[in-house]
C-alpha cells in the first residue's frame, strides 16, 4: 500500500497556476501512478525495469483513466498540454519511447520538490511517539521526604 504526499506549496507554483482545471486532473492522474517500488514491466514486447520514481504512460490509456474517475470530458489536448508542461518545465524526463506502449518517464528533483512525493506504507514504523504514551499517576522518584 502506498500514500502520496502532495507538497503545501504546490498550489503556490508557476505549473499550477498555469493549468486549466483539466490539466490538474490529469498532472494528479500521473502523480498516483508514479511507482513507488522498483519492478519489471513488459514494456513494447521486452521485460524493462521500471525504477521507483518512474511512471509508465500513454496518452490514450491516462485519457481514458481521468475521464473515468473524474467522470468529466477531458481531451486528449488537455492530456497533451499537461504532459508536456511537465516535460518542459523539468519535472519529468522521457526514458524510453513506443509507438505501441506510450513512454516511460522519470521524476526528476524538481518534481519531488515542488508537486509530490510518493512513499510506501510499509516502510512506516508503527513505534508511537513518546508524547503518545499513556500517562502514569506514579510520583518522580526525586520527591523524598526530607530528613
Amino acid at each position: 500500500m502506498s500514500y502520496i504526499k502532495y507538497k503545501r506549496g504546490f498550489e503556490d507554483s508557476a505549473l499550477y497556476k498555469n493549468c486549466s482545471l483539466e490539466q490538474l486532473e490529469v498532472i494528479r492522474a500521473i502523480v498516483s501512478k508514479v511507482n513507488y517500488t522498483d519492478g519489471v514491466e513488459v514494456f513494447d514486447g521486452v521485460r524493462t525495469e521500471i525504477k521507483r520514481g518512474d511512471v509508465w504512460l500513454s496518452r490514450v490509456g491516462l485519457l481514458a483513466e481521468v475521464n473515468r474517475r473524474c467522470k468529466s470530458a477531458i481531451k486528449e489536448s488537455h492530456v497533451r498540454s499537461a504532459m508536456d508542461k511537465l516535460v518542459k518545465g523539468s519535472y519529468m524526463i522521457a526514458v524510453k519511447k513506443s509507438r505501441i506502449s506510450g513512454t516511460i518517464y522519470r521524476c526528476l528533483e524538481q518534481f519531488y520538490t515542488e508537486i509530490a512525493e510518493p512513499f510506501d506504507i510499509r516502510n512506516l514504523t508503527y513505534e508511537q511517539p513518546t508524547i503518545n504514551l499513556p500517562l502514569t499517576y506514579e510520583q518522580p522518584t526525586n520527591n523524598l521526604p526530607n530528613s
